[in-house]
């Protein structure tokens, strides 16, 4: 008997952890993304350089990367403290779009305390003749318990093609 209440108890409990949970339904206009996606890979431009920036608390990233044959090159940041390792998924825009959807499939349907942080909210601006993101927000749910320093927002401007 004490077996089966120890059981009952441990089974409870592995049960009602997610009751305290609630499903995370990610803002993302997919449908947009998809289309301006789809539209990017179908210009082909293979050479090409963007700026890029972000500031973050701990990284921040200011500067211009060049891209050859779909492939990241080099980059020139505009100060010694921008270092691009930290941001290797935005070093092409395929890469961008890729890191967006994985992004969004890792946050999106999953089971989050009240007491967790997490992204809300996925706000793309795109280049309405080149079909790139201008701007990427990541806006985050944060509990009111909870103090994050830093903001989820990246730039690319300044697009050129090199073909």
């Amino acid at each position: 008997m004490k077996k089966l209440l120890i059981l009952f108890c441990v089974s409870f409990l592995f049960l009602t952890c997610d009751i305290f949970k609630t499903t995370v339904h990610v803002k993302f206009d997919k449908k947009t993304f998809i289309e301006q996606r789809q539209l990017w890979q179908d210009s082909n431009v293979k050479n090409y350089q963007y700026k890029f920036s972000n500031n973050m608390f701990y990284y921040s990233y200011d500067g211009i990367l060049f891209i050859e044959d779909g492939e990241f090159k080099y980059d020139l940041p505009e100060t010694e403290y921008s270092d691009i390792s930290n941001y290797k998924n935005f070093t092409t825009i395929d890469k961008i779009y890729k890191s967006i959807e994985e992004t969004y499939n890792l946050s999106n349907n999953i089971k989050k305390s009240k007491n967790d942080a997490y992204i809300s909210e996925i706000i793309i601006e795109y280049d309405k003749t080149n079909h790139i993101p201008n701007t990427i927000h990541y806006k985050e749910y944060v509990p009111p318990n909870l103090f994050i320093e830093g903001v989820l927002y990246y730039k690319i401007t300044n697009f050129l093609r090199m073909d």
